[in-house]
C-alpha cells in the first residue's frame, strides 16, 4: 500500500514510480531475506508477499524480476526486487 503523499495529484490518477536504486541484501542459509542496508543494516521481520515479473521476452534484455514486500523490524514496510538476469538487488520507491 502506498501512503498519501498529500500531494494535488486527481483521484485515478497515475503517477510514475521513482527509479529503483541499487540495495544490498544479506540472505540467511536457508536462502531467505534477513536484512536489507538502508545506510545502515536492517533486520527483515517477515516477508509480507511476493511476486514474479516477467515481461519483454520480445527485447534484447527482457525484464525478469522477484519483487519482495518485507517489514522491517522496525515497523516500516519497504518494497525491493531482485533482477534475475544480473542477480542485483534494488529497492522499488514509491515516492
Amino acid at each position: 500500500m502506498v501512503e498519501d503523499t498529500g500531494g494535488a495529484g486527481r483521484p485515478g490518477e497515475v503517477r510514475p514510480l521513482a527509479e529503483p536504486r541499487f540495495i544490498s541484501v544479506r540472505l540467511g542459509r536457508d536462502g531467505q531475506i534477513e536484512a536489507v542496508r538502508l545506510r545502515t543494516w536492517r533486520p527483515v521481520e517477515r516477508v509480507v508477499e511476493r511476486w514474479r515479473v516477467e515481461e519483454g521476452w520480445w527485447r534484447e534484455i527482457p525484464i525478469s524480476r522477484t519483487y519482495y514486500e518485507l517489514a522491517l523490524q522496525e515497523g516500516r514496510l519497504i518494497t525491493v526486487f531482485r533482477e534475475e538476469t544480473t542477480g542485483q538487488w534494488y529497492e522499488q520507491r514509491y515516492d
